[in-house]
């Protein structure tokens, strides 16, 4: 099992960036509700920012595009 790496949260600088995989809920333009498995995020455990990776954000730009056609 891979090592969980954890850094310093860059928005409240009090807490550390903790990764996890969760399914993530976005909004299409008519408010309709899309929910994308599998993302891989680094959230604060203190102020609860989210940190989306370089994949990560590849991934959700292209659900957006399918949900707004």
């Amino acid at each position: 099992m891979a090592a969980i790496k954890t850094y310093k949260c860059p928005f409240c600088g009090n807490g550390k960036m903790i990764t996890q995989t969760l399914d993530y809920e976005i909004s299409d333009t008519s408010n309709k509700k899309v929910i994308i498995p599998n993302i891989e995020v680094d959230i604060c455990d203190t102020c609860g920012e989210k940190v989306f990776g370089y994949e990560a954000a590849l991934k959700l730009e292209e659900k957006k595009k399918k949900a707004n056609r």
